[in-house]
């Protein structure tokens, strides 16, 4: 939500013969819708969209695409006005990356936190990433968070959104969740 209260929301929809497409719908504060928008609409199935936006209105929306086999992250960049800036694969090549989530500080630099499937000791398992993107669209190198098989997962939000405990590997207890969010953003530690 933008500083006036419009907001967006992204959906997926299947347009053409079971094959999904993201789309966005922008409203006004008061709920009248603004736009719609179509998000990826290409012969892959795209799915999976999470949605941030500044105070100014700006807005992200990353999504997964599916690339034969696997799975890519993409992020389509969008102005206050709702017209597009530009697209970025933020993820490729032979792993599948998926269900990627996105948020948003104030100056319209993002983060997009995506898991990634994985080997680890002969069993498969899920490592996850996050990636920063600068508000001029320049995307960092990939920073791993933790995977399943060393028991790194954020659990999501606790009390007063304060990231949970994490299982302890012996299952004796917990960890606290490390904090990845961009530095001033809401409820980051920084």
């Amino acid at each position: 939500m933008d500083a006036n209260g419009n907001f967006v929301v992204a959906y997926v929809r299947d347009t053409n013969n079971n094959n999904p497409d993201v789309f966005a719908k922008a409203y006004y504060a008061n709920g009248q819708l603004k736009t719609v928008i179509t998000v990826a609409a290409t012969p892959c199935a795209e799915t999976n969209p999470s949605i941030a936006m500044d105070p100014a209105g700006a807005f992200d929306v990353a999504y997964q695409v599916q690339n034969g086999t696997t799975n890519d992250v993409f992020v389509a960049r969008y102005s206050a006005a709702d017209s597009l800036l530009g697209v970025l694969e933020v993820t490729t090549g032979s792993a599948s990356d998926d269900v990627p989530s996105i948020a948003m500080d104030t100056v319209g630099d993002a983060v997009v936190a995506y898991g990634q499937s994985a080997s680890f000791n002969g069993y498969n398992s899920v490592a996850i990433f996050a990636m920063r993107i600068s508000a001029r669209g320049v995307v960092s190198a990939p920073i791993h968070i933790g995977d399943w098989a060393s028991q790194v997962l954020d659990i999501g939000p606790g009390p007063s959104g304060i990231p949970g405990l994490l299982p302890a590997a012996s299952g004796t207890g917990g960890v606290p969740a490390p904090d990845w969010r961009l530095p001033g953003a809401a409820g980051s530690s920084s």
